[in-house]
């Protein structure tokens, strides 16, 4: 984020007027000027240090985003130790016939909210032909003054100082007081201090995305990155290929399936039905199932005695004889 602080026409002002300035120390102050007013310089460079800060996020999330390249590959190989290297492919096989099925992959992707909120001030004065700095809390700003300013023009900087905070525009373009004046225990004169309630909240209206931060937000940028996660899914395809005759063939293989299961469904109802009939122990349901589910004729056969050498006396064929 330094890195994209590149005004250097006003660095270059704010050396000539302020010897001792630095831009690490006092972020967004390259653009104040105290002679033409320090609320409408102080919100200017807060706003260009905003700019800064979302082209900073920006580019690091592209960047990082861009090298987050993610390879499918639906085969692997197997390495022996003794160098013979064996591929192994595997097919999947579409069991629908007239239609096709699909396979998508879905990368999935992280959003990251970056919120830029002013928490605290400090008050600095520079000298540039002494080539002294002093930064202090704000707390001890009528110690600065009372220092470096004369008396006649102290109320003035000091009511200048507290106009400017007293006007910080927010992420939403609403004016927004950022201090407030305490009285020091046994002194009648209060001074300024940053409120310690000031929490306020951050929403994307487009995202529906809202955080709680503390102080007052300035900006907030909000950037989308891939990741290494995928999620594969498998859709049938809606278009059909077969024919009416093609069609016809499939829905009778079907309805000859489900009538073979209905006959085996029967054969075990009708299983079910003898079992109970003997545990019960019922003659006349008995004799009733034997009606309804008769058994089939069985023909046996019984050979005839044979004499000693083999022959069949009166007869060369078997007698059929009824089932005992």
């Amino acid at each position: 984020m330094q890195d994209e602080q590149s005004d250097k026409r006003g660095s270059a002002e704010s050396f000539e007027y302020h010897a001792e300035a630095d831009a690490h120390a006092s972020w967004g102050w390259g653009s104040a000027n105290i002679s033409g007013g320090v609320k409408g310089g102080s919100n200017s460079s807060r706003e260009e240090f905003a700019k800064n800060i979302s082209s900073a996020t920006n580019k690091h999330a592209a960047k990082a985003s861009a090298k987050r390249d993610v390879n499918v590959d639906t085969s692997y190989s197997v390495k022996e130790e003794s160098g013979v290297e064996t591929s192994i492919e595997r097919q999947l096989q579409n069991i629908n016939v007239g239609r096709t099925l699909n396979f998508v992959f879905r990368q999935m992707n992280q959003e990251f909210y970056t919120v830029l909120s002013l928490t605290d001030v400090r008050v600095a004065f520079f000298n540039g032909y002494a080539e002294t700095r002093r930064e202090v809390p704000l707390p001890k700003l009528d110690d600065v003054l009372a220092e470096v300013v004369v008396p006649e023009q102290r109320d003035a900087v000091r009511q200048k100082i507290r106009d400017a905070l007293d006007n910080i525009v927010d992420y939403q373009d609403t004016i927004r007081s950022f201090v407030e004046e305490v009285a020091r225990f046994g002194d009648e004169t209060p001074y300024l201090r940053v409120r310690n309630d000031l929490v306020s909240t951050f929403k994307n209206d487009a995202t529906g995305f809202e955080v709680n931060v503390p102080g007052i937000p300035i900006t907030g940028t909000r950037n989308v990155m891939r990741t290494e996660g995928i999620i594969v899914e498998a859709l049938l395809g809606q278009g059909e290929g077969l024919d009416i005759y093609s069609k016809g063939l499939q829905e009778q293989a079907v309805r000859a399936k489900t009538i073979e299961n209905d006959s085996e469904q029967t054969l075990v109802q009708r299983e079910t039905l003898a079992q109970s009939v003997v545990s019960e122990g019922s003659t006349e349901k008995a004799d009733l199932f034997a009606r309804l589910f008769p058994l089939p004729p069985v023909c046996c056969c019984y050979p005839l005695p044979q004499s000693s050498d083999g022959s069949t006396p009166g007869s060369t064929a078997a007698t059929p004889k009824p089932w005992p």
